[in-house]
């Protein structure tokens, strides 16, 4: 029988890979605005550099979706959010438009709560419905 608390952190890992596979299928699309963005962290072929940012969100949302390596993919996953929010989510030094500020917060924001998430998860492992059950630390 599966428990309840195993079926939620398996809902709660399928729902923050979600979050990364769509990053990642943005990476592969060479959107203008994403190139730009990693230009300006002066990063020679910036293009390189997305891919493998891509890679990493996609391989990353495997894992936590098939529970393996779930703590480190967790705890990498956090570290790689809460880096990317605090360099390219600068609400605080945004100009624009109030309500465009606002939008920027609220995304700043909601990456301090998928920080949050990862790093429970990280501590916690990803419960019985996942393929590395055998090692419940793992």
């Amino acid at each position: 029988m599966i428990a309840a608390q195993d079926a939620l952190l398996l809902v709660a890992r399928v729902l923050m890979a979600t979050m990364f596979f769509a990053s990642a299928r943005d990476k592969f699309r060479f959107d203008a605005t994403e190139v730009q963005q990693v230009a300006s962290l002066h990063l020679p072929v910036p293009a390189f550099f997305l891919v493998l940012t891509g890679v990493f969100e996609g391989a990353g949302g495997i894992a936590l979706v098939l529970g393996v390596y779930t703590r480190v993919a967790a705890g990498a996953l956090a570290l790689f959010t809460a880096f990317v929010s605090f360099v390219f989510v600068r609400f605080w030094s945004f100009k624009g438009p109030p309500e465009m500020r606002t939008m920027v917060r609220n995304t700043f924001v909601g990456n301090l709560a998928i920080t949050g998430g990862l790093i429970y998860l990280a501590v916690l492992g990803p419960g019985a419905l996942a393929l590395t059950t055998s090692n419940p630390q793992a």
